[in-house]
């Protein structure tokens, strides 16, 4: 019973805890907590009482681990299995990521004047390893943002995706803070009913995405990947979207 009742003053005493090499709570903070009285036979059904929960808690925290564990491992199962149908699970199929997207387009065609403050403006060095690269970033001006942005602003649910040059690097956008970015870079915005941006950037950044890429990608001194190109990117789908959620 007693762990139980320390487990519950846990937070009000972390907010107490003072040091410098280690924090610890002092005898005064302790003595100071008002608890109420339980006999000895209550207190022995409480703990036993919250030791069943702990214990339920474990077991449906390990059969969720286990589970997630086996969507993330059939995934990536699809993953490698890439475009082929043949070896889809039941209940896969192969999209085109066009067909999943409420629009596909690119960042903005206009030259644009960078400052050393304002609203972030990216450059397609700014999206790596599955990461917006905000640190790299250069900055623009609200009127040159308001000017800019019209037809491809960026929200949660979208996807960057590097098209040119240092092409087939892809982001799931997860802040809401307003930006902008150059034409090199390509913008999905995923069908919530579909496709998770989370799942459609890992697609991409996959090794049978980064694949596909190579293999569409034209041009000789800067290869770029056409935004027809991309819409047409094959992509496997669970039925279930939930699934994709695994990732």
């Amino acid at each position: 019973f007693g762990a139980h009742l320390l487990a519950f003053f846990a937070p009000h005493l972390g907010r107490k805890a003072q040091g410098t090499t280690f924090e610890a709570v002092g005898k005064d903070d302790l003595a100071t907590l008002e608890v109420s009285h339980f006999s000895d036979k209550e207190q022995t059904r409480i703990a036993e009482v919250l030791d069943t929960l702990d214990e339920a808690i474990r077991l449906t925290l390990l059969t969720l681990n286990k589970r997630r564990n086996m969507a993330k491992g059939l995934v990536q199962e699809v993953f490698r299995c890439g475009n082929a149908a043949e070896c889809l699970p039941s209940g896969w199929r192969i999209a085109r990521i066009g067909d999943l997207c409420d629009r596909i387009t690119d960042g903005t065609h206009q030259a644009v004047r960078t400052t050393t403050e304002g609203i972030p403006f990216l450059f397609v060095s700014c999206v790596r390893d599955g990461r917006i690269l905000w640190d790299q970033s250069a900055r623009i001006g609200s009127k040159t943002y308001e000017n800019i942005s019209p037809g491809r602003v960026p929200n949660v649910d979208s996807v960057l995706y590097t098209a040119v040059g240092s092409y087939g690097h892809a982001a799931a956008v997860n802040e809401t803070k307003p930006f902008g970015f150059q034409r090199h870079i390509a913008i999905l915005y995923p069908t919530k009913s579909q496709l998770l941006p989370s799942y459609l950037a890992e697609w991409l950044n996959s090794d049978e995405g980064r694949k596909i890429a190579d293999q569409v990608a034209i041009g000789n001194a800067q290869k770029t990947i056409t935004l027809g190109a991309l819409t047409s990117f094959p992509i496997p789908i669970p039925s279930d979207v939930s699934i994709q959620n695994t990732l």
